[in-house]
């Protein structure tokens, strides 16, 4: 499914949306409040065209591959253990670590987290170094 990039006036029109998080040229990105309302409706037999016209969004100008891409996405939000997010879920298949985005501030939890992976891959440079320069000096 190739999604094409938004035009400017695309963009603007799609920020204007209460229901936008974030969109950038390539995607959108929804708030919580959209994918509670999109995800009851979509229970109660609405198909996705007509929820996201009756929430503000013009189809044609998301296109087919989002328009089914944000169904699916949704179902899978709705489905797991989290629920609904704001704006996209960060977390990767086999990536544990949270990240947030530039709007949020991160908890004393996240900053913790965050300075002891600084501290961790401090050590690995420190240690890549020294097995270079090891090698180096065995040449």
């Amino acid at each position: 499914m190739e999604r094409n990039k938004f035009t400017p006036r695309e963009i603007q029109i799609l920020k204007n949306n209460p229901y936008t998080y974030r969109v950038t040229e390539y995607n959108i990105f929804y708030t919580k409040e959209f994918k509670e309302e999109f995800w009851r409706r979509y229970q109660e037999g609405e198909s996705p065209r007509m929820i996201l016209e009756a929430l503000g969004y013009d189809p044609d100008i998301l296109g087919q591959a989002r328009v089914t891409g944000v169904q699916i996405n949704i179902k899978k939000q709705a489905e797991r253990e989290g629920g609904f997010t704001e704006g996209k879920s960060h977390r990767r298949k086999g990536y544990k670590k949270e990240l947030y985005s530039v709007e949020e501030k991160p908890n004393d939890e996240t900053i913790v987290k965050m300075q002891h992976e600084i501290l961790y891959l401090r050590q690995e440079v420190e240690f890549l170094k020294k097995i270079t320069s090891l090698k180096n000096t065995t040449k």
